[in-house]
């Protein structure tokens, strides 16, 4: 799914009129892991987005960016997968009760193939990226995540702008952005 190709608006916390958002800081949606924290029971929804700041997966032993026909052929075995957890932010499930969302970004080769309806690979695909989205969360925030009940489920974002499906811009590109504009 490709970066939105306008300005989006949208509200800020702290202000009341619409701000643009530049569609270059936006992740594209891919597929949401729901979870829950082992100790309090908290609900956590990992967003399995693509932007393409992320590498591309790398050959083992050559430190090499993979293409596309080597992940169609292999998929994710012997490669490492760069990728980004994004900021925490409380969010509310369709329920209304609070939890937790957190954009897990990859490169947009690996949630085009893990979201395609047809694709021989997809299941594992999402898999290996569920796996690797539940780690990394729990290596950054300190959090221990219920692996067996982290699923994936019939969602492409959560915990977003306007309905909560629109993904929200990536910090850190956001702080690049304000750098430069304030260099010029």
């Amino acid at each position: 799914m490709p970066l939105v190709a306008a300005y989006a608006p949208v509200t800020s916390d702290d202000a009341t009129e619409e701000q643009p958002i530049n569609p270059k800081v936006l992740p594209a949606p891919g597929f949401v892991v729901k979870t829950f924290s082992m100790v309090d029971s908290q609900k956590w929804f990992l967003n399995c987005c693509a932007h393409d700041i992320v590498d591309r997966p790398l050959a083992n032993g050559s430190q090499e960016q993979v293409d596309d026909e080597y992940l169609d052929s292999w998929c994710l075995s012997n490669v490492q997968v760069p990728l980004h957890v994004c900021s925490k932010r409380t969010t509310v499930d369709h329920a209304g009760e609070a939890s937790i969302a957190i954009d897990v970004v990859f490169n947009p080769a690996l949630t085009k193939r893990a979201t395609a309806a047809k694709a021989k690979n997809a299941t594992a695909f999402q898999e290996h990226m569920r796996t690797l989205a539940l780690s990394h969360t729990e290596k950054e925030y300190g959090v221990r995540l219920d692996r067996k009940a982290g699923r994936v489920i019939r969602a492409q974002y959560k915990g977003g702008r306007g309905d909560g499906s629109l993904p929200i811009p990536i910090p850190e590109l956001v702080a690049m952005e304000r750098e430069q504009m304030l260099r010029a």
